[in-house]
């Protein structure tokens, strides 16, 4: 029996918190009284588990990874799990030569994502020299260029475009984030 008790009084109340108390209790000690609160006081319960077992399950409505799985249809980035995008690091990133042509402004390579996405994300390119968001780095050159990510699907894209054209031959690293907003 679950019960959650909004007043009491002397008589069910614990004599003390935190222990185990014999008895029959229902409130806690020095427990306020929701009936004499304010007028439009609102009293909200989010989530409740009741396990009469000795041992409880996590606090969760579904295993971790089928929540990352579902999750992964919205939000998929470069960066290691637990690295905040536009944190300085190369680990993870994406790395291709740029086209042996040097008049050129887009590199093209393949990034597909976990999972495919639910529509076409917003896809934002990070330096991994600078952490700057809407550029990638220049490896060969030590700059970072302003781009965007080009011919972008669900299920992935093609490549960085540059502002300006990268020299011939260049190391081109970035990380991005792909988000659908949903």
């Amino acid at each position: 029996m679950l019960r959650i008790t909004l007043a009491c009084g002397s008589t069910f109340s614990a004599p003390a918190s935190g222990t185990w108390q014999n008895g029959y209790f229902f409130g806690a000690p020095s427990q306020s009284n929701f009936a004499n609160s304010p007028v439009n006081s609102t009293f909200d319960i989010a989530f409740v588990q009741h396990e009469p077992v000795s041992v409880c399950t996590t606090l969760i409505d579904k295993p971790f990874t089928q929540n990352l799985a579902e999750c992964a249809r919205h939000f998929a980035k470069s960066y290691d799990y637990a690295t905040k995008p536009g944190t300085v690091t190369p680990i993870g990133s994406v790395q291709f030569i740029s086209p042996g042509v040097s008049s050129t402004a887009v590199a093209f390579t393949s990034i597909k994502y976990d999972a495919r996405m639910a529509k076409d994300p917003t896809v934002t390119l990070y330096s991994t020299g600078t952490g700057a968001a809407n550029t990638v780095r220049n490896v060969s050159s030590g700059t970072d260029a302003t781009a965007s990510a080009q011919v972008v699907s669900e299920t992935g894209f093609g490549g960085a475009g540059t502002s300006t054209a990268q020299a011939a031959f260049s190391q081109i690293n970035f990380h991005y984030t792909a988000d659908t907003g949903l």
